[in-house]
């Protein structure tokens, strides 16, 4: 085999994991309309800066960067054109990397999901963002482990807003966008009208880009799942969320676990729970609600039957409260009692 062919062969991208990976919520396809997603609490943990390093085991296992040579990557394209699902993760890519891909982004009638997770994507020249917003049959983009920052988030926020635009689910996780990119996502979130389900965990988020997003979501009539875990958002934006819940129906799932949130921003949820609302399913683990907060939680769940799961895992409260909960779901008739709350202990 000559050199040629060994480099020729080296550019095709190898096979890698499915959309989902460890760490992340699941991100539901069209056909699920929302309610039936279960984005799974994420498992990944990290500080108010959003970090969350792979091990060493796991750094190991990627794979060399992938040859950018042009006839090599033609070759590939071929291999691309009748797919419903490319996926190029764990391949060190760059944007000019998948420049002769575009076209299949872009026109493939048969195209629907799109895995980019795990490469050296900035976005920055908006090549990416466009062509994937033109394409009339995706509907799922995973660009999870990139270096986005607030400059691709700028050109995703334009291709968002196209009338073009089809994508019901997107994944931003690890992308380093920090509040400035969480107002360009929120701003998208404010006039999309196709999105259904947004991951945005470990993004370096505070207080500042959860509330945009919050507010962005107020009128927003498609959007179902946000995954917010493992930021910073805490109290202030709890209650812009508590004030989203109040007029938003269509959000069924959020995660905002890990996120410094404690006794007054439980309160403010605890207080948009008594009212009416879509909510399905709240993680709220990992934060630092003690027991005044499990209280307030509580008080909101009393006549709430719409929400069917809520994980309160590595919270700050304790057992009596815990027993408090338990005694409260008693007695509940067994019809109501299926659609109750499932709550995970908290303690060792």
């Amino acid at each position: 085999m000559d050199a040629r062919t060994r480099e020729e062969e080296g550019a095709q991208p190898a096979p890698s994991s499915p959309l989902k990976r460890d760490g992340e919520g699941t991100t539901p396809g069209p056909s699920q309309e929302g309610e039936g997603a279960h984005p799974a609490p994420s498992s990944r943990e990290g500080d108010c800066d959003g970090t969350g390093t792979p091990d060493q085991s796991e750094q190991d296992a990627l794979p060399s960067p992938a040859s950018v040579d042009d006839d090599a990557m033609m070759m590939g394209v071929n291999d691309y054109i009748e797919k419903k699902e490319i996926d190029l993760a764990n391949c060190n890519y760059t944007d000019k990397d998948l420049v002769t891909l575009l076209p299949i982004f872009e026109e493939s009638l048969n195209l629907r999901v799109v895995i980019l997770r795990k490469n050296n994507l900035n976005l920055e020249d908006g090549t990416i963002a466009t062509a994937l917003s033109k394409n009339q049959n995706l509907h799922t983009a995973c660009l999870s482990d990139n270096e986005i920052g607030v400059e691709g988030a700028k050109q995703l926020r334009r291709s968002l807003v196209a009338s073009t635009s089809i994508i019901t689910a997107l994944n931003l996780c690890s992308n380093k966008l920090g509040d400035d990119g969480a107002i360009q996502i929120a701003d998208a979130l404010a006039q999309n009208k196709s999105l259904k389900s947004i991951e945005l965990c470990s993004n370096f988020i505070t207080h500042e880009g959860g509330v945009k997003l919050f507010d962005a979501l107020i009128h927003n009539e498609t959007l179902a799942t946000l995954n917010l875990h493992n930021n910073c958002i805490g109290d202030v934006a709890a209650r812009h969320l508590a004030q989203t819940l109040a007029t938003n129906r269509s959000l069924r799932n959020i995660n905002i676990g890990h996120n410094h949130i404690g006794d007054e921003g439980a309160e403010h949820i605890g207080e948009a729970l008594k009212q009416p609302s879509t909510l399905k399913r709240l993680w709220i683990h990992q934060n630092l609600i003690g027991d005044g907060g499990a209280q307030a939680l509580l008080r909101g769940l009393a006549d709430n039957f719409t929400i069917e799961k809520l994980w309160f895992n590595g919270c700050m409260f304790g057992p009596k409260s815990y027993m408090t909960i338990l005694k409260a779901l008693e007695g509940r008739e067994k019809e109501k009692l299926g659609r109750g709350v499932e709550l995970k202990r908290n303690w060792k």
